[in-house]
């Protein structure tokens, strides 16, 4: 299996509603991401079908467990976007932390980088299209924060992490608020306010 780099989109449960996954997958769709289909165990089931049954599980605060049936849990979507060969998007609860669930956007790792001087780099046009993803993702008034990071990544930083100082995963951006980047040391990175009330931050 390649490596994937993970764009993490953090939500909190407290606001979690009967029709939360269905809005949430509106916005990402009016943001670029166009469904496929399902992946793996749902890969005949239809969007809907999709949806209603990761929103019931949501609903009945499922958390996996290593001996349940995959087929049980939280269901993996394809999409298309950015020119990008595979875009798949998955559920999981209680992550970052016990007060979150978050939406995880797979891409293989080999698309988002290229050569260049002493190694590796950043594709440019690849972390540009997918900061304009996320800029539309962060108008759901549901999202908390959105957090990058590659395979080598120790998972996304829990908000009450943040609020208290420490960064969030941006290999190589976040979407966090502006009220929680007042509170960061960001020098190396690059700033941009977003409506409403966030702000990107990328390395420079």
């Amino acid at each position: 299996m390649p490596a994937y780099f993970t764009m993490t989109v953090v939500y909190d449960l407290d606001f979690l509603d009967y029709d939360s996954l269905k809005i949430t997958l509106k916005y990402m769709e009016d943001a670029g991401m166009t469904f496929r289909s399902g992946y793996w165990t749902s890969k005949d089931d239809t969007f809907d079908e999709i949806v209603y049954h990761d929103q019931k599980l949501l609903e009945g605060d499922y958390v996996p467990e290593p001996e349940d049936d995959v087929r049980i849990g939280y269901k993996q979507m394809l999409f298309d976007f950015g020119g990008f060969s595979e875009v798949r998007a998955a559920v999981r609860n209680h992550e970052p932390d016990e007060k979150s669930y978050c939406i995880d956007i797979y891409i293989p790792e080999e698309e988002i980088f290229e050569d260049g001087e002493g190694g590796s780099v950043y594709r440019k046009e690849a972390v540009d299209s997918l900061i304009a993803l996320a800029k539309g993702i962060w108008l759901d008034p549901a999202v908390r924060a959105i957090e990058t990071e590659t395979e080598s990544g120790s998972g996304a930083v829990p908000e009450q992490d943040i609020m208290v100082g420490k960064l969030p995963e941006a290999h190589p951006f976040a979407v966090i608020s502006e009220v929680h980047a007042a509170r960061l040391e960001l020098s190396g990175f690059e700033t941009e306010v977003l409506f409403p009330g966030g702000v990107v931050i990328r390395k420079q």
